[in-house]
């Protein structure tokens, strides 16, 4: 990937779930990635546009609403339009790494 770098923070690399959702679909389940408190990378089942508005369900948080910055064949960066407190980041990281 040959991304410029444009992340207002690092993103952990955190193999596990999440549910993305397209406004008026269903939800589903996808690979998470990477996770920082601004945004986050999934693996993607189906294609996506740059600026396409999405939800990501992290397991344990309420939806977030998130924009497509990017996305390649069948991977997308996202921005979450309220990024993550730094309390809930925290959690949420254990969460994951903890049921990895």
């Amino acid at each position: 990937m040959e991304q410029e770098e444009h992340r207002r923070g690092l993103r952990e690399p955190l193999p596990a779930h999440v549910y993305f959702r397209k406004p008026r679909e269903m939800a589903y389940e996808v690979p998470l990635q990477d996770l920082s408190q601004h945004g986050c990378r999934i693996a993607l089942r189906e294609r996506v546009q740059d600026g396409q508005l999405l939800w990501i369900t992290v397991p344990g948080i309420e939806p977030l609403l998130s924009w497509v910055r990017w996305h390649e064949e069948w991977d997308a960066g996202l921005e979450f339009e309220k990024p993550m407190h730094v309390a809930v980041f925290d959690h949420v990281s254990a969460q994951l790494k903890q049921a990895a």
